[in-house]
C-alpha cells in the first residue's frame, strides 16, 4: 500500500497550498501504482485556504474519480478526508496570516490531526464542526 498527500481536487487550491503538482499528475501516480500491484490511500483535507461548499463537493467528486481508476484496475484506492490542521513547518501553517487563518490556540500538544476545528479558524467564518456519523460518498 502506498499513501499520497492529495489534499484537494481543486486545482488553484492546490497551487495556493504549494502542492508542485496538477490533478492529471494525480491520476496518473495513482493509476500506475494501481498497475504495479499496490492499494492506494489518497488523503483529502477539508478547511483548506478558499474551500466552500462547492470546492469541497468538487474534492469528493475528484476522490470518488480516483476510486474508479483503482476498481477498474482491480485495486482498492482508499480517500480519507481529515480537517485543515495548520501545524508548525507546513506551508499552510507559514502562510496562515495571509491566508487568514486565525489560530485559538498555540498549545501544540492540543494539536492533532482530527480536532484542529477547535483551535483554528478560516477565513469562511466559524469552526468546523464535524456532527454525528461519517458520511458516505
Amino acid at each position: 500500500m502506498i499513501h499520497f498527500g492529495v489534499e484537494t481536487g481543486v486545482p488553484f487550491i492546490m497551487r495556493k497550498i504549494g502542492k508542485g503538482y496538477d490533478l492529471e499528475a494525480v491520476e496518473q501516480v495513482v493509476s500506475d501504482a494501481c498497475s504495479a500491484g499496490l492499494d492506494v490511500v489518497c488523503s483529502f483535507i477539508i478547511g483548506l485556504p478558499d474551500d466552500t461548499v462547492e470546492t469541497i463537493e468538487e474534492t469528493i467528486k475528484y476522490a470518488r474519480n480516483l476510486r474508479t481508476i483503482g476498481r477498474k484496475m482491480g485495486k482498492r484506492v482508499i480517500t480519507p478526508f481529515g480537517i485543515l490542521t495548520p501545524f508548525p513547518g507546513t506551508v499552510v501553517y507559514e502562510k496562515s496570516d495571509k491566508l487568514g487563518i486565525r489560530f485559538l490556540t498555540r498549545d501544540w500538544d492540543r494539536y492533532n490531526s482530527s480536532s484542529a476545528a477547535g483551535f483554528a479558524q478560516c477565513p469562511c467564518g466559524g469552526r468546523l464542526r464535524v456532527r454525528g456519523t461519517p458520511h458516505r460518498y
